[in-house]
């Protein structure tokens, strides 16, 4: 992949700077943002096409809202690609969205919220459960002195 830019000075033309990227430095620049567990980072053009891929087939090739309908298909490409960084929450599924400095590609994330919230639920399933034991004990216990007390 080939990055380029021009150069101007007081409106004029100075040259362009340009920069190669491997295909592989770009993969492993991808794998390396890590959101969540589950969650996948791809990086992307502003037409959607993957520049990064776990697929090698699919780089260059796939486009990256041909298989995701962002938030239920409620955002457009030109919306959701419009160079601000975004995140969205929809059901069970977060995807968020950054433009990568002056580039005209952005890194787009996607991923179960159960990533954040499990350790949630299994905490809150913890207390609910505890809860109840204390409520079941307190009632064995009143119910232990209210019977001592009728015999007395």
């Amino acid at each position: 992949l080939t990055l380029a830019k021009a150069v101007f000075s007081a409106g004029q033309l100075k040259g362009i700077v340009g920069a190669d990227f491997t295909i592989d430095a770009f993969c492993d620049l991808a794998n390396s943002m890590n959101i969540s567990k589950n969650g996948i980072v791809h990086i992307i053009n502003r037409q959607g096409i993957l520049l990064t891929s776990t697929e090698r087939e699919e780089i260059l090739k796939r486009n990256y809202f041909d298989r995701n309908k962002i938030a239920g298909g409620s955002f457009d490409r030109k919306e959701y690609l419009d160079g601000t960084p975004k995140s969205i929450i929809k059901g069970d599924s977060y995807y968020a969205v950054a433009p990568l400095g002056a580039t005209p590609w952005f890194a787009v994330a996607q991923g179960p919220m159960s990533d954040f919230t499990g350790k949630i639920r299994l905490y809150s399933l913890l207390i609910t459960v505890l809860q109840i034991v204390l409520c079941v004990a307190s009632a064995v216990f009143i119910s232990y002195k209210i019977n001592k007390n009728k015999g007395n």
